[in-house]
């Protein structure tokens, strides 16, 4: 069934649209993230889907305008992790976002979910190369801690969770947009056991929003 067509203000031009755009689902909703570049200057912006009344609502940019990035969803949040390891928390309700914490290691094109009460960035690139390092965020604590990697390196893996278990599907072995090496495997995987915290907040939270 045909639905209300996504908003394109803010688009890079009439031919490209929309380039990197992430998404979640929370409070019965769809919330994207759209970064655009080319473009002068850069352009970031949200909006909200609404499946009952099948309509779109702009929302307040993410803190990020200038990189792309990966989105998942945890306790009606919406969380958005840059190319450059910064991290951020939406606010539906609110329409606020949250700077938290950046990740442990820097990695762009990295996949994002949320399973059991914690939020797991996997893969990604590094440098010239693809990787395969995992953490795991704790949205009580606002702590990040390096988990066990994934068997294959994969940059812009796709991450899903089902019954508590996290699987980790396609991307490429390399980081070349042009010339990708693309994975067919997938991997699963459990969400460990609580270990050693890497790194803790510091100083106040910074938040952003309309108004």
């Amino acid at each position: 069934t045909a639905k209300a067509s996504m908003p394109t203000d803010g688009s890079a031009n009439s031919i490209l649209g929309n380039r990197f755009i992430g998404g979640a689902a929370a409070n019965g909703r769809i919330y994207i993230a759209v970064y655009n570049n080319p473009g002068t200057p850069w352009l970031t912006h949200a909006h909200e889907y609404d499946p009952a009344t099948n309509t779109w609502t702009s929302k307040t940019a993410p803190p990020f305008n200038y990189t792309r990035y990966a989105v998942a969803s945890h306790g009606n949040k919406i969380y958005a992790l840059s190319d450059i390891g910064e991290f951020a928390e939406y606010d539906p309700s609110k329409d606020v976002w949250t700077i938290r914490p950046p990740a442990t290691t820097s990695r762009f094109r990295t996949g994002l979910t949320s399973s059991g009460g914690k939020v797991y960035s996997a893969g990604g690139g590094s440098g010239s190369s693809a990787v395969s390092t995992v953490e795991e965020f704790d949205p009580i604590t606002h702590n990040w801690a390096v988990r066990a990697s994934l068997p294959s390196a994969r940059t812009s893996p796709s991450l899903g969770e089902i019954a508590g278990r996290i699987y980790a599907v396609g991307g490429s072995s390399n980081i070349s947009e042009s010339f990708p090496a693309p994975v067919t495997t997938i991997e699963e995987g459990l969400p460990p056991t609580p270990g050693s915290v890497l790194q803790t907040p510091t100083g106040d939270a910074v938040t952003a929003s309309n108004g």
